[in-house]
């Protein structure tokens, strides 16, 4: 493993750290009722969402040089939107969800473009994974937008461990 797969390694630890915290100071936050946004207003929890969704975005842009050519293109496009919800929290609405969904349609582009490389098992657990933030936009349930979530934080993890 090289610097970028500690990188994305990091990434995973601090999304998943800092979005524990914002939940565990969230009473009464449910999955199937808020949003992840919803993190990012609450006075207790606000701080760890956008604080995590800004420092694992910016990890984003150094993991992505992992990645070829139109991949890094597309995951930091994805790492900006995440970047922008961060800065921009869901009462900013239109820059929220604008941020949200460069996020959610680019991860799902580079998890998408990434299967095409790929051969069996593999090949069809990355599109599935690359489907559901188009899954999340169809539908926008909260539940769906946490599974598509972990999805693309199983994607950079998936990466980050593979050998090159």
């Amino acid at each position: 493993m090289r610097v970028n797969s500690y990188t994305g390694i990091a990434m995973v630890i601090i999304f998943s750290t800092t979005l524990i915290l914002a939940v565990s100071n969230f009473p009464g936050y449910d999955p199937f009722k808020n949003y992840l946004s919803d993190l990012g207003v609450n006075e207790n929890s606000s701080f760890y969402f956008n604080t995590g969704a800004i420092l694992t975005g910016i990890l984003g842009i150094l993991f992505a040089i992992k990645l070829n050519k139109p991949l890094f293109y597309t995951f930091v496009a994805a790492s900006i939107g995440l970047i922008g919800v961060g800065i921009f929290h869901s009462k900013i609405e239109t820059a929220h969800l604008v941020f949200a969904g460069i996020f959610f349609i680019f991860s799902a582009i580079t998890i998408l473009f990434e299967s095409e490389n790929k051969k069996g098992t593999e090949k069809y657990l990355l599109i599935a994974t690359g489907l559901l933030p188009f899954a999340f936009i169809l539908t926008f349930w909260p539940v769906v937008e946490h599974i598509a979530a972990t999805g693309i934080l199983l994607f950079v993890l998936h990466t980050a461990c593979r050998k090159k």
